[in-house]
């Protein structure tokens, strides 16, 4: 059997994962990551990558610019949902082939040595070969793979299987390849800094030496070295963790979670709720010890060992902080359990018949499970209406479906719809934030000014720094007629987020509102010089300011200049009537003659 049939791997990835290709934008897609038309997908080469896309977020402290420019090169040759699923399948399919690559050349080692034998026959190619397919069409693999906003996870992946593959070479060019790899991974998703202690536990299985191997070492430390010196000077903050004092439980609960949905997939629910507790962490606590037995006792095995539980350390702790344990973050160290399965599927096979049946017997209806459920899931994906529809079909409770179903209902015009399920997500998540602000939202459009105010006022006193949780404040109590607290609320936002345009065009309406004074707009200049404004989008801010300090002379002027620039503009059906109200208000008090 020829090394070339590994390529059935790559095929047979890029064939199942074919209707992603009919799938559009969905989720984070719309809000951070082609948030404007993706104008900002370059911002994010040099900035917190979701403050950037939406600054009212708010600083995340993630800064992944090699990710972000498979996206802003994607966008600029190929505009389109379509080009962004190509890539990410492309990119899903090359990581599938090269870790059938290493897996055929790792199987075939003779000992410890990592020294691969020249020409694997079936006994190694077979094992390596359903060993990547395991992971290749893994069911939780399917949010990386046909969500563009998971890129991130699908390069970590990538880099990983590329760092692992490098072929050893004792010298200063090869360690400078290795610690490229490492900088890119760690420049596509922060959790990367995992495969660090990969690279040093692959040495030491490996029974390398220390002054050969040392070379390698310093050039990892180098690439992570120069990534802090980069966040640093791009005032990337520091992600945030979960309080230091629960760390243990967190790893050992994330350990037992994510073990535990790799040999049974969850059905999709999106967001996967998820909290750390002591029965999960004695859970995660005996699968360590026995992951680590099996390192010890065959050292060959500790690199598939070192790449499962490393990797799962930031991610642990990410999903302690977030309440979630999403399915990408198995993408990475579930290379290490598949490694592991084809060690397993080597032992069998070179048993001879009996056990190489049993082998065959395991296999083959797990992958037909796999290849099934990863046609079926992919086109869940083509939207939020059929991402959030799958996820309460499985749980008609789960709040983020609840929660987005209910903000598209709401921009739809659908507001009972929007209130019930905005309320069943408040009702299974109490403290969501976003919920409360969506439900703020649904209330103003309904006219219901004081629960749209208490909401609002609910959503800041749970998450004081969410800029777009002042801002929402901030509208309620400008409709509520206290346009000093709107103003205040607006400079909250702004205070934490300095680049937050709403927050500055309300500032510059609430200053309108309290100093009926053309001064008042000395903003507006600020932002069309910095070109934070279109021309039509000026026009707009300038009416409304022209409305808010009452001069129907100045925003009459404006909404015409507006119409005969854009007359298509959606906004005219708004601004043009309430020139109209302000222009008979002022004339009823003999303002106008």
């Amino acid at each position: 059997m020829r090394r070339r049939a590994l390529l059935i791997v790559p095929l047979v990835a890029a064939a199942l994962s074919l209707p992603a290709l009919r799938n559009g934008l969905c989720w984070d897609d719309l809000e951070f990551t082609f948030a404007r038309g993706g104008r900002l997908l370059e911002a994010g080469l040099t900035g917190d990558l979701l403050a950037e896309a939406n600054p009212g977020h708010g600083p995340s402290g993630y800064f992944r610019p090699v990710a972000v420019a498979t996206l802003a090169v994607t966008e600029r040759l190929w505009p389109g949902p379509a080009a962004h699923h190509a890539v990410s399948v492309a990119l899903h399919a090359l990581a599938a082939a090269l870790f059938a690559l290493l897996l055929a050349h790792r199987l075939g080692a003779r000992g410890a040595s990592a020294t691969p034998v020249v020409a694997p026959g079936a006994a190694v190619l077979v094992p390596a070969l359903v060993g990547a397919l395991l992971w290749a069409l893994h069911p939780a693999s399917v949010e990386p793979v046909a969500w563009i906003s998971a890129r991130y996870d699908l390069l970590t992946g990538l880099f990983a299987v590329a760092v692992l593959l490098l072929p050893w070479r004792a010298g200063p060019v090869h360690a400078a390849l290795l610690g490229l790899l490492v900088l890119a991974g760690l420049l596509s998703k922060e959790g990367f800094i995992a495969v660090a202690a990969v690279v040093v536990v692959d040495d030491l299985a490996s029974g390398r030496a220390v002054r050969a191997t040392w070379p390698r070492w310093l050039a990892v430390g180098l690439a992570v070295a120069l990534w802090l010196a980069l966040r640093r000077a791009l005032s990337i903050p520091a992600v945030t963790l979960p309080p230091l004092a629960g760390w243990p439980r967190d790893l050992l609960s994330g350990l037992a979670v994510y073990l535990g949905r790799a040999l049974w997939p969850w059905p999709l629910t999106v967001s996967h709720p998820y909290a750390p507790t002591l029965p999960l962490a004695a859970a995660g606590a005996v699968a360590l010890a026995g992951l680590l037995a099996l390192a010890w006792r065959r050292r060959e095995l500790a690199t598939p060992v070192a790449l499962l539980v490393a990797p799962l350390v930031p991610m642990a702790l990410a999903a302690a902080r977030l309440g979630e344990a999403p399915d990408r973050y198995l993408y990475l160290p579930s290379l290490g359990l598949a490694w592991l399965a084809g060690a397993g599927l080597h032992a069998l096979w070179t048993g001879g018949g009996a056990r190489r049946a049993v082998a065959v017997v395991a296999a083959a209806p797990l992958l037909a499970g796999y290849g099934a459920t990863w046609w079926t899931r992919l086109p869940d994906w083509r939207d939020d209406a059929a991402l959030f529809g799958a996820a309460l079909r499985v749980d008609p409770g789960d709040a983020l479906g609840n929660l987005t179903l209910g903000a598209l209902a709401a921009r739809q015009g659908r507001l009972d719809e929007a209130a019930r399920r905005l309320d069943a997500a408040l009702a299974r998540d109490p403290g969501s934030v976003r919920a409360l602000n969506s439900l703020a939202v649904v209330h103003l459009r309904r006219g219901e000014v004081p629960a749209a105010l208490a909401r609002a006022r609910e959503a800041v006193a749970l998450a004081p720094g969410y800029p777009q949780a002042r801002l929402q404040l901030s509208g309620a109590l400008h409709l509520s007629g206290d346009h000093a607290g709107e103003l205040a609320a607006a400079e909250a936002a702004l205070a934490l987020s300095p680049g937050f345009r709403e927050a500055r065009l309300t500032r510059v309406f609430a200053r309108c509102e309290l100093t009926p004074d053309p001064g008042c707009e000395a903003e507006l200049d600020a932002m069309e010089r910095e070109g934070g404004l279109s021309p039509a989008d000026a026009l707009v801010a300038r009416t409304e300011a022209a409305i808010r300090r009452r001069d129907p002379v100045a925003a009459r002027e404006r909404v015409e200049r507006l119409r005969a620039a854009s007359p298509g503009d959606p906004r005219l059906r708004l601004l043009g009537p309430a020139v109209e109200r302000l222009t008979e208000k002022v004339r009823g008090q003999g303002g106008l003659q």
